[in-house]
């Protein structure tokens, strides 16, 4: 094989590669846990919660809330993200939600950045 043809394979061999991990990543959904388990190891990490809204206020657009499941989280869900969730105007203090978005730690107490938010009661 001369040099070209070797150039040309690998870069159409790796282009393959990264599309590859880009299409699994984007089929990956982190399984639930529960609250209990969170803590600052898993600050920048996707994960996912389920339980009850025990509190829920709203200011400038964005949304506060504590997912409960026995034990309590709070959570952040920014305006532009509850924009593209269509709105969440509905959304009541006891519903039954399943969070999923991003670890942080916001002075000093763990939160989670909500990027999907799915409403299994209200």
């Amino acid at each position: 094989m001369d040099d070209a043809t070797l150039a040309k394979a690998s870069l159409i061999v790796a282009l393959a590669g990264i599309a590859g991990i880009a299409a699994v990543s984007y089929t990956l959904e982190p399984e639930s846990t529960f609250i209990a388990d969170i803590d600052g190891a898993d600050s920048g990490k996707i994960m996912k919660v389920t339980g009850s809204l025990s509190g829920l206020s709203q200011r400038d657009g964005n949304y506060f809330l504590t997912i409960d499941d026995g034990s309590e989280i709070d959570a952040v869900i920014f305006e532009s993200d509850a924009r593209k969730m269509g709105g969440l105007a509905g959304l009541k203090k006891g519903a039954s939600v399943e969070a999923t978005g991003r670890v942080a730690v916001y002075r000093g107490e763990l939160e989670i950045i909500v990027q999907a938010l799915n409403v299994l009661s209200n």
